[in-house]
């Protein structure tokens, strides 16, 4: 009796050892395309922000002070005008983009960088971005404002200088969300908006803001 007892605690440790090294693995190598269509868009207050990556916070611009793209230039270490290509990875919880260099505004880049989305988790239905940002669009035009980014799992990697403000789309759509509901929508569904929030005045900042681009070289 006791023999068998034993083989099946070894047994049950087994099975549950290899339950364990899947559940712990089955995000290795995950590709952009297996969660864009499927993982929701979901979004963590400025205030959380705030309160659980101080130190990120302080390097970046105090969306709430910004009154014209002036400013933005101003604090901002790179601008760019990109082009997204089709080409996204997965580093740790953060969503990479490759971008080709169409023309630059402020600092001096390689022709091809990468940049961060504004993630902060990866979990198992779907993506967490800051809110005021999303994802970048594939094959999309856009003006960005950057930092360097300094602790990076990928080399010659930029993280956006202002959340809210961070990449402008330079195509003219205006369709906006100024009260999204987290998990609303697929990665892929973010692509049909220009701008994803929770707050009126960021919204109309934003559409601002996005007026000015022409004021940017002058």
């Amino acid at each position: 009796m006791i023999k068998y007892l034993r083989i099946f605690c070894l047994c049950c440790l087994v099975l549950f050892a290899g339950l364990g090294f899947y559940g712990k693995n089955k995000f290795h190598g995950i590709e952009y395309l297996d969660i864009k269509n499927n993982f929701k868009y979901t979004t963590m207050s400025n205030q959380d922000f705030l309160k659980l990556y101080p130190d990120t916070a302080k390097k970046m611009i105090n969306d709430q002070e910004v009154t014209s793209m002036a400013q933005l230039v101003d604090q901002s270490d790179y601008i760019l005008k990109v082009k997204n290509t089709s080409k996204k990875s997965i580093a740790g919880n953060g969503i990479i983009n490759e971008c080709e260099v169409l023309r630059t505004y402020k600092g001096k880049v390689k022709q091809k960088i990468n940049i961060y989305d504004m993630t902060y988790v990866i979990d198992q239905t779907s993506v967490g971005y800051i809110e005021g940002s999303k994802p970048l669009i594939p094959l999309r035009e856009y003006i960005v404002f950057l930092k360097k980014s300094k602790k990076v799992n990928v080399k010659n990697t930029y993280m956006f200088s202002s959340v809210h403000f961070g990449a402008f789309d330079v195509d003219d759509r205006n369709e906006s969300i100024n009260n999204y509901d987290n998990n609303s929508l697929t990665l892929k569904q973010t692509y049909s908006y220009d701008y994803i929030g929770c707050d009126d005045q960021f919204v109309e900042k934003y559409q601002f803001l996005k007026k000015q681009l022409d004021n940017i070289d002058k």
